[in-house]
């Protein structure tokens, strides 16, 4: 069995196979990628080969490959083991010392590799399906200082102490103790005045651990600036796409993104939030009002093993090979869904690469919320085991706005299936409620991916001022809740926002992704079975294509702009009005 507990240890089984070796065999076989002296040795072997022609070269890239999902296997189960059980001090050292002392190491041995690949007279010659490799290895390579290594080892240190606090915080409700995501489920509750009480001990819980909070992202913004410069570029926002290798859309198409969802969703989403002040029978609508659902639903599931149950016969529904790769999960024990004091916040796939499976973590309560994110997960999920077979080892996953069509669109097929396993009224309900939540969701990718434009472009800004364009952003595309008597409640929410922290910049991912996932929705609403068979077809290409090419793979267009959703909106609305007639 998969298991990343205690000792992470994850072992293969027989029904996953294990991927073949030729270079991590023989004298590498029993490689301990946390141990300096052995990557280096790798390293150094693979440096001194002879690669004398095109076949000679190919061999070569397969075993730095190796040893790249050897390191990076390493230390994804212990991030996963850290995340499960974060006031283990063991495992938070663990963590630690490999982000802290071993990937620095393996950033300049990565260097290294790819300036000897650079260097072939055969680089050129390998042909197309090398062609995105080679690209962002010169990209890659070009941006690369080594004065940054021990900046980023130190930005890694201080997201995982975030991750830490963040796991640890817990409140007394009723005599209970209850994590933030436990608070959650509260806050899904009819009775008002129980969701004001649980609402406000929480944000004061947050408070509590504010001035650390901010420190923390003081030190970081200090340490992503310094980082952009030495690499020569002005601002930590410009050198943060390099770093992503974006290279079809900059940040100014970004500016017009976030333009175009307040002239055209935000307006949508502020009539939801009307409606809901009407529904709930309230002058003005508070923290503690906007997740209560309108439509009955009840508690979904009570234990992990429903909402597996739950989760495996929508995706059969959509199309049993999700199904089948599902149970490829259960079975090998990689997934940790259900909140528990200690875990650390939010979900995430991560593949873990040097066995090509990935682990799902999350925290569910029993809601509605936790179906959609099991649910996109395992988009994630389907596409890391889709592409497993992609020669090329940073071909195994995709650039971020295509991964996130993967999980989005996972999301929209599901819910066209919702009538099949459950009853009629409950699938109306939570299809109306994932739509509105889709919508919001545009907007909360307004409001976090303008106010990193400016926190990453602003680098003197003191907490203060990052507390006021927070309020800002959010008042721009979201100004319906009513905030009075909460301004430093309000002032501190951005601080719960992982991404801000631990993945700086991918935001705008979710709202680029969510353009092309809703064009693959549109396709299946047509053809259901030819939707999916391209979604699939896509999922298999991985990172082995430039991005408009796997949108289009996908029967999608790549676009980020005003035209597109002004076309995707409406019909979006139109199903939201069929699910409430």
């Amino acid at each position: 069995m998969l298991r990343a507990v205690g000792a992470m240890q994850l072992t293969t089984n027989p029904d996953i196979g294990a991927p073949v070796r030729t270079f991590l065999c023989g004298e590498f076989e029993a490689l301990d990628p946390a141990d300096i002296a052995q990557i280096e040795r790798a390293t150094e072997a693979l440096l001194k080969r002879d690669v004398s022609g095109l076949v000679e070269l190919a061999a070569w890239l397969d075993a730095w490959g190796e040893l790249r999902s050897s390191v990076a296997g390493a230390r994804a189960r212990r991030t996963i083991a850290f995340d499960r059980a974060t006031a283990r001090d063991d495992l938070r050292e663990s963590a630690r010392e490999f982000d802290v002392d071993v990937l620095p190491v393996w950033d300049r041995c990565e260097d290294r590799l790819r300036r000897r690949y650079l260097q072939s007279p055969y680089a050129d010659a390998l042909g197309a399906g090398y062609a995105v490799f080679h690209r962002d290895c010169a990209s890659t390579v070009e941006l690369f200082r080594d004065q940054n290594v021990a900046l980023q080892a130190r930005d890694r240190e201080l997201v995982q102490d975030w991750r830490r606090i963040q796991g640890g915080m817990v409140v007394s409700l009723d005599g209970e103790e209850k994590t933030m995501q436990q608070v959650g489920l509260v806050l899904r509750q009819s009775d008002r005045d129980a969701r004001e009480r649980a609402w406000r001990l929480a944000a004061k819980r947050r408070i509590d651990e504010r001035e650390h909070i901010d420190g923390q992202m003081d030190e970081l913004v200090r340490l992503r600036h310094e980082c952009a410069r030495n690499a020569g570029h002005a601002t930590y926002l410009d050198y943060r796409f390099a770093d992503m290798l974006r290279f079809d859309y900059g940040p100014d198409d970004c500016v017009r993104f976030h333009d175009a969802v307040e002239r055209i969703v935000a307006p949508v989403t502020r009539r939801f939030g009307a409606k809901r002040r009407e529904a709930l029978g309230l002058d003005a609508l508070r923290p503690w009002d906007v997740a209560v659902p309108l439509r009955s639903q009840g508690t979904l599931f009570d234990t992990e093993e429903e909402l597996l149950d739950l989760a495996r016969r929508l995706f059969f529904a959509v199309d049993p090979s999700f199904a089948a790769d599902f149970d490829v999960l259960e079975r090998n024990g990689m997934l940790d869904l259900m909140s528990r004091p200690g875990k650390a916040p939010g979900a995430y796939n991560y593949g873990i690469a040097d066995i090509d499976v990935p682990f799902i973590f999350g925290n569910a309560t029993g809601g509605a919320d936790d179906l959609r994110t099991l649910l996109h997960e395992g988009g994630h999920a389907f596409h890391s085991l889709a592409c497993r077979g992609q020669r090329v080892a940073s071909y195994r996953r995709g650039p971020p706005e295509f991964n996130e069509v993967a999980s989005m669109a996972m999301e929209h097929l599901c819910r066209d299936r919702f009538h099949e396993v459950m009853p009629a009224e409950l699938a109306r309900a939570l299809g109306a409620g994932h739509i509105e939540r889709v919508l919001q969701g545009l907007t909360a990718v307004g409001v976090i991916d303008s106010f990193q434009h400016w926190l990453f472009t602003t680098p003197d800004a003191d907490a203060s001022a990052r507390a006021d364009k927070w309020v800002e952003c959010q008042q721009r595309f979201s100004p319906d809740t009513d905030w009075s008597g909460l301004t430093e409640e309000r002032r501190n929410a951005w601080q719960r926002i992982p991404h801000l922290f631990s993945h700086p910049g991918y935001f705008i991912a979710y709202g680029i992704a969510q353009i092309g996932a809703l064009q693959v929705w549109r396709n299946a609403q047509e053809d259901h079975g030819t939707a999916v068979a391209r979604y699939r077809e896509a999922l298999a290409l991985g990172g082995s294509r430039p991005l408009p090419d796997l949108f289009q793979a996908a029967g999608a267009r790549f676009a980020m702009d005003e035209e597109v959703l002004n076309d995707l909106v409406p019909a979006l609305l139109g199903q939201l009005d069929a699910f409430e007639v």
